[in-house]
């Protein structure tokens, strides 16, 4: 079985075998309370040792979206060595999607700097990551109603078996040491004793 997290704007959605659930807050901030909370929710209907494989969001995303899969994620991995993690890049999930309606296109995630994380994609197939502030008509914005009422999890487990990630193989790792956007590295300095 694959345990598949993904977080999106007010929402945390799940999937594992039979169990699938998209948690909801209305307050952008509430997440980083809840999300502990969530997670035991979902750990406590499924069998957590018949997994074998995570599968999570890795960005790009604002920066506290970041910081909680990131710490979400390293949590678990503590708490289950033995278990692959996949992190999976957001844009992959949204193309899933978004290729079911056009061939080509662009594809932008907010930054919450009031710019974006913008890829373009043909038959498929991702151009690099870049940052933009004007964005095109074609472009699709990850709060596009065909996003809407679709467990984005659950399209982040089909990926893991799909052509998608064969033609990306660069948005996807088999680890944890990814670069999630802008997470900063936290460098401890020696305290001065006077």
């Amino acid at each position: 079985m694959i345990l598949s997290l993904f977080l999106r704007n007010k929402e945390f959605h799940v999937s594992c075998g039979e169990f699938e659930h998209i948690y909801k807050v209305t307050e952008s901030r509430e997440m980083a309370d809840n999300i502990p909370f969530f997670l035991k929710e979902t750990l406590d209907h499924i069998d957590f040792s018949k997994c074998s494989k995570v599968i999570f969001s890795s960005g790009p995303a604002s920066f506290t979206t970041a910081r909680i899969m990131n710490s979400l994620v390293k949590g678990l991995k503590i708490s289950a060595p033995n278990l692959d993690f996949w992190g999976i890049s957001n844009f992959l999930t949204y193309l899933y999607i978004a290729s079911q309606h056009n061939s080509e296109g662009s594809i932008a995630l907010p930054t919450m700097r009031g710019d974006y994380f913008y890829a373009a994609f043909s038959e498929k197939k991702l151009s690099d990551i870049e940052i933009f502030s004007d964005l095109n008509q074609n472009t699709i914005l990850d709060s596009n109603e065909i996003f809407d009422n679709i467990n984005m999890s659950t399209i982040q487990e089909k990926l893991s078996d799909d052509n998608i990630v064969k033609m990306n193989p660069n948005y996807i790792q088999n680890s944890l040491d990814i670069n999630y956007g802008f997470t900063p590295e936290y460098k401890s300095t020696p305290t001065v004793h006077r």
